[in-house]
């Protein structure tokens, strides 16, 4: 058997306590797998280094990170 990591699991999806951190996130999403890197604005909007702003729905996170 393997051992458990003193590391808490994260949440699913990046929380408030996230929102001006530049993370990367894998979504889900009907259209398939997507891959989404910028600064947390909002729990559903990810700025992007372009300046564009970009909507994902929180379901749909499988893994993020901040970076």
């Amino acid at each position: 058997m393997g051992t458990m990591s003193a590391t808490p699991p994260k949440t699913p999806q990046p929380g408030a306590g996230e929102i001006g951190l530049r993370i990367t996130m894998r979504l889900h999403e009907p259209s398939g797998p997507t891959e989404l890197v910028g600064v947390l604005e909002t729990l559903t909007t990810v700025r992007k280094r372009t300046g564009e702003i970009v909507y994902f729905d929180p379901q749909h996170v499988v893994a993020w990170r901040i970076v």
